[in-house]
């Protein structure tokens, strides 16, 4: 049994005549409830549902409304087979009304502790419950609403900025015409001025209120953070600390003419001001292929941006497509994207993020693909492929930190 006021509290009970284990876990960032150890509901700091672990599977609730579930199983080749999908209508429901009733159990008068908490502990424990059960489903559906009007739409992130807070200096991504991408097909670019910059800011501050605690960095979005001019980056990374205070460490997507928009100068201005590592799509290092996305750039302008971004102490996320060109296209890919990658010279605080191409039916890539006769990927065939360019990367500065980056996974 431990307590901190207002940070730490740590308390093991039953519920009235029941056996389950309860622990009850307030943490700094978050609360956790676990229950005989095979289920874990998680909310932030202000109460609200994020997280659950509940028969086997994972959930994850967005703060625009999703619900996301995750499960593995074994598969007919004897592979790990991942499937997910957001929830919807009575199974979305049924899952949220199951971790309110949850909560709802929790009457204070009714527990029975091994160790007799102190009065003081009590009173900490009924705030929190009380916290946790204002988020029936009236309030998550206005919280929903609200989420709306703050935000455009958040379409992706990094898998690392996945706790990241968003803050939307811009909206839309201003090149928009990759075949493959669809992301940001819903809203025309534009930068926010800066008074609606800090009125956006005001806004997240008041609606995520203690559940800011959740959130470990702020990624500037949306799909082109260097798209934006240095001094307006600048005064924006300022409001961040005026508004939501000191947090300062920065993330964003950039393209591979970012850095032809920002001199040397400018860049190692960002990094001073705390901006950390930026993302960039390399796809692949064919330019035939990246003529086939419709991405603006060469494989070569890709290592020319990146090298330019290292040398201003910023560190690199280099996005890479798995599946690009199907097999038919498979050696072709693989050989010049590892040729473009060792020539970027990447160092240990980078990152190479693998991402299994999710192409839609409809799309535009799709339909080209169809004409040249492509036979597309399927999943065991892209980590394999995967595999096949990761033994071939070389680093001398020391290697980087490698994943996979399934944009199905993402949530906010």
């Amino acid at each position: 049994m431990k307590y901190t006021p207002n940070e730490r509290l740590q308390l093991k009970f039953r519920v009235g005549e029941g056996e389950e284990d309860w622990l009850f876990h307030l943490k700094q960032r978050a609360i956790s409830l676990t229950v005989d150890n095979f289920e874990v509901l998680t909310f932030d700091r202000e109460g609200r549902p994020y997280a659950a672990f509940v028969d086997g599977k994972n959930y994850r609730r967005g703060l625009d409304g999703r619900l996301l579930e995750k499960f593995s199983e074994k598969g007919e080749d004897g592979g790990e087979q991942r499937h997910r999908q957001f929830l919807e209508g009575e199974a979305k429901q049924r899952m949220l009304e199951r971790i309110y009733r949850r909560v709802e159990e929790l009457d204070v008068g009714r527990l029975r502790f091994d160790e007799e908490p102190s009065a003081e502990m009590l009173a900490e424990l009924r705030k929190w419950v009380g916290w946790m059960r204002r988020w029936n489903g009236e309030a998550l559906e206005e919280e929903e609403r609200q989420f709306h009007e703050i935000y455009r739409t958040v379409s992706i992130l990094p898998p690392d900025q996945y706790m990241a807070l968003v803050v939307q200096t811009s909206e839309g991504c201003p090149w928009n015409r990759c075949t493959f991408c669809d992301l940001y097909r819903d809203r025309p670019y534009r930068v926010k001025t800066r008074q609606e910059l800090r009125d956006h800011l005001e806004a997240i501050r008041d609606f995520l209120g203690e559940g800011i605690r959740l959130r470990r960095s702020v990624f500037v979005g949306d799909a082109n953070m260097l798209t934006v001019p240095n001094r307006t980056l600048l005064e924006g990374f300022e409001q961040v600390g005026e508004v939501l205070g000191e947090r300062g460490s920065f993330y964003g997507f950039t393209d591979v003419f970012g850095t032809r928009r920002h001199d040397a100068d400018e860049l190692v201005e960002l990094q001073r001001a705390g901006l950390r590592r930026l993302y960039v799509g390399l796809e692949t290092g064919s330019d035939g292929l990246l003529k086939l996305l419709n991405k603006p750039g060469s494989a070569s302008d890709a290592v020319g941006a990146v090298r330019s971004i290292r040398r201003a102490g910023i560190g690199v996320g280099v996005i890479v497509l798995l599946g690009l060109g199907g097999h038919s296209r498979a050696r072709v890919h693989e050989a010049e994207t590892v040729k473009i990658l060792n020539e970027m010279a990447l160092g240990k605080e980078d990152m190479v993020y693998f991402s299994p191409l999710v192409a839609h039916a409809h799309g535009e890539y799709s339909r080209q693909v169809a004409q040249k006769g492509f036979w597309p990927m399927a999943a065991m065939a892209m980590r394999e492929q995967r595999e096949r360019m990761e033994a071939e990367l070389r680093f001398a500065e020391g290697k980087p930190y490698t994943s996979i980056y399934d944009i199905r996974d993402f949530i906010y």
